[in-house]
């Protein structure tokens, strides 16, 4: 059968970078770009004139990502073994919001709603600037 552990540990992942995603996506619509990087309304074609100007940083970040994946791989694997925790909890709560547990729940709850409506809007958004010409902010014309 199928672990689904597994599926929301990988749930879980999707969505906090969903969330990122969703929020850089925006940050650099409205123009915070790094300095000396490439900047326009489009931002799946700003990513390919990146690849072609600048590779270092793009080939930096996969190998960084990579490294983080592989040791959050182990880390979770050990955590699973163990069942000493839920999917997703890597016990940091800096402001102890979730100091209940009935916190907690309505917390990963909210979390996972989130998660699930950034994946869905930061896939539209790519998708609608990879097969238009404008940004999704401006209706992509």
């Amino acid at each position: 059968g199928v672990d689904l552990y597994w599926l929301r540990e990988a749930e879980l992942k999707h969505a906090r970078v969903a969330m990122l995603a969703f929020v850089g996506l925006i940050m650099q619509e409205v123009g915070f770009v790094a300095p000396g990087f490439p900047s326009g309304s489009n931002q799946v074609q700003v990513f390919w004139q990146v690849v072609e100007q600048k590779p270092g940083p793009i080939v930096a970040a996969i190998v960084m990502l990579g490294i983080g994946e592989l040791i959050s791989g182990f880390a979770i694997t050990a955590a699973k073994a163990t069942g000493d925790r839920a999917p997703g909890d890597f016990g940091f709560d800096p402001l102890r919001l979730g100091s209940t547990e009935e916190k907690r729940k309505e917390y990963a709850l909210k979390e996972i709603r989130n998660g699930r409506l950034a994946m869905l809007a930061s896939a539209g958004i790519l998708f609608q600037e990879a097969t238009t010409s404008g940004s999704a902010l401006s209706g992509g014309l």
